[in-house]
């Protein structure tokens, strides 16, 4: 099940589209530079950026610095620069086997900060199929908060009617994991971790941890699976050396 963002479709007809959508998500939840990441033979077209200037623009306009890299370099930012950041990532087509090398650059500047917030704007037409390869591969990196805008999108005609309910553009994703089974390694001794079957033959875990585990699930929608269980479900090692295996 994904968490992921969902499938986002804007026209961009012109920069200014990208420099309002990262002045809204500032006001949502500020962010301290914009990170932004293209292949280094892909030039932005002239009719869609205006002959402007993309990091001038996002500087001027949103008050926040730029740091532009392309599939050649990659940085630790978690050790060097602000965790608080926003990542627009240039794709010329769909074809992300075409962008393999930018997408695991990606990933190397984001190590310990994948829950930041991603942008990718595709240079090609709204494909269902393109974003679903592209939020599978990017859920498989741990990048959890991505939205994906492509060129252009089918115009419908909409009577709109004004709303005062305010809808986040990027969810804190770790609040609902909407039932994921999360794999996980148990490991304790009585009286933290007592386990034992009910009488429907299923596996309680009870004790400190047990009740923990249990609050934790339930807060966050998430359910624990052990994907290394032993034969006896109730026989587990101590903390301690489960930590050390």
């Amino acid at each position: 099940m994904w968490i992921l963002s969902g499938l986002c479709l804007i026209s961009l007809v012109s920069a200014a589209t990208v420099i309002e959508l990262l002045g809204r998500i500032k006001l949502e939840s500020d962010f301290d530079y914009v990170l932004v990441m293209k292949n280094r033979n892909f030039s932005l077209p002239e009719q869609i950026w205006n002959g402007s200037t993309l990091a001038k623009d996002i500087m001027e306009r949103v008050h926040v610095p730029v740091l532009q890299l392309d599939e050649k370099v990659s940085y630790f930012l978690h050790n060097s620069l602000s965790r608080r950041l926003v990542s627009m990532v240039f794709l010329s087509s769909g074809n992300l086997e075409e962008h393999r090398g930018l997408l695991t650059a990606l990933v190397l500047n984001l190590r310990h900060m994948t829950t930041s917030r991603v942008i990718f704007l595709i240079q090609s037409e709204a494909s269902s199929e393109v974003a679903y390869k592209l939020f599978k591969d990017c859920w498989r990196k741990k990048l959890l908060n991505v939205m994906v805008l492509f060129k252009d999108y089918e115009v419908e005609e909409r009577l709109y009617e004004p709303s005062l309910q305010a809808i986040a553009i990027f969810p804190d994703r770790l609040r609902d994991f909407h039932g994921y089974e999360m794999p996980v390694i148990i490991g304790g001794t009585s009286p933290r971790m007592i386990a034992y079957r009910n009488k429907k033959g299923q596996v309680v875990y009870e004790g400190t941890v047990g009740h923990f585990m249990m609050a934790f699930q339930q807060k966050y929608n998430v359910r624990f699976v052990q994907p290394l269980q032993g034969k006896n479900p109730l026989d587990f090692a101590p903390s301690m050396q489960t930590v050390a295996a």
